[in-house]
């Protein structure tokens, strides 16, 4: 299963760029380089939805796509990627809350995270701040292939004592949760 009839809308600065209009959105936030644009190539199966980058820090603002005319998947700039925290990056900082406390038709923040390394603490001030706006939050820790199952479970025990949402591992290489995760969406993003 994936996501169908996707299509590109807008990338935006700020507020003002946003779409006006009031369809569901699923946001995709992270570090840099995570994988947030090759999760959202890998769920639409077409690898040319967004522009994947080996080099962090590509994406620099916030692109809105559209799905089946029924919602919107917004690719969130990722974090971390300079030498100043999250929260000190004034103009990221500015957007990004603008978006995840005033943006009214978000109605799922996805925060991709990678299985192999520690919560970093952008990460979980990436967590805090979500926490606050009382929105539904699913955790995605990418490239679940490279760990056992004692890393695993290590994993969702570390997110578990941060939030309490739904958590996948997941491997883009094996897709593994994918028809799970993307039913999810699906069903997120179409409900009234």
């Amino acid at each position: 299963m994936f996501l169908s009839k996707i299509k590109f809308i807008i990338s935006a600065p700020n507020k003002a760029s946003w779409p006006k209009d009031s369809l569901n959105e699923i946001c995709l936030l992270g570090k840099s380089n995570v994988g947030k644009s090759s999760f959202l190539n890998a769920i639409s199966n077409n690898n040319k939805i967004a522009r994947v980058s080996s080099t962090p820090g590509c994406t620099k603002l916030l692109n809105f796509f559209e799905v089946d005319s029924s919602y919107r998947i917004v690719d969130a700039p990722g974090y971390g990627y300079a030498k100043t925290s999250i929260l000190d990056d004034k103009k990221f900082a500015k957007m990004m809350e603008e978006y995840i406390f005033e943006r009214e038709n978000v109605k799922l923040f996805i925060l991709l995270v990678d299985s192999r390394r520690e919560l970093s603490h952008d990460d979980i001030d990436c967590l805090e701040m979500l926490k606050k706006t009382n929105k539904e939050v699913l955790v995605i820790g990418t490239k679940a292939d490279k760990l056992n199952q004692s890393m695993k479970s290590k994993f969702i025990k570390n997110i578990s004592n941060v939030i309490s949402s739904k958590v996948y591992l997941t491997s883009i290489l094996k897709k593994d949760s994918f028809n799970e995760i993307i039913m999810y969406i699906d069903k997120v993003g179409r409900q009234e």
